[in-house]
């Protein structure tokens, strides 16, 4: 008897520990997650500390200022002929879809086909003809008279609802 007793009160002092444990165990991360959100909060105020003397140093005159220094501020449509370079561009891209299009009409005249009608191509692989019909003529039913499944009747239910827990007539 004095050996079950013994058991009982090691094995009390040995589960008394595992949970002292554990306890010790979430104090110490409750008090990281404390010491980690004060560190972020003190990093937040030193963040804004020095946005706010950026934008006491920054200013548009101070801009204006320091890059007076480097070059030269000039706007961007006005910058290194801008709209010359867009106006030649304009005028390269037109003359080339003029030499497209003289290109086009003289394979068409060539082909001996009337301007603006393109001949399809015919891919002798394909199962269909240029128009999209079939090239043999499908001999089975058409959709439109191919009887299909009839629908269902929707069945009633076998019995109605009710309030009663029991199943029987409300």
């Amino acid at each position: 008897m004095l050996g079950k007793i013994i058991m009982l009160v090691v094995g009390m002092a040995v589960i008394a520990s595992y949970l002292l444990a554990i306890r010790q165990s979430r104090l110490q991360t409750a008090s990281e997650i404390v010491q980690a959100q004060i560190r972020i909060n003190t990093m937040d105020e030193r963040l804004a500390a020095l946005r706010v003397a950026v934008s006491e140093e920054v200013s548009p005159a101070n801009v204006r200022a320091m890059a007076a220094d480097f070059a030269e501020l000039v706007p961007l449509s006005q910058a290194a002929g801008d709209v010359a370079r867009e106006q030649a561009l304009a005028k390269l891209i037109a003359e080339a879809q003029v030499k497209i299009a003289a290109k086009e009409a003289t394979e068409a005249a060539e082909r001996g086909v009337a301007r603006g009608v393109r001949t399809p191509v015919v891919d002798p692989a394909s199962a269909h003809n240029p128009d999209g019909s079939l090239r043999t003529p499908w001999t089975g039913p058409t959709p439109a008279t191919t009887p299909g499944p009839t629908p269902r009747p929707i069945r009633s239910p076998s019995r109605t609802p009710s309030d009663n827990r029991n199943g029987g007539p409300a």
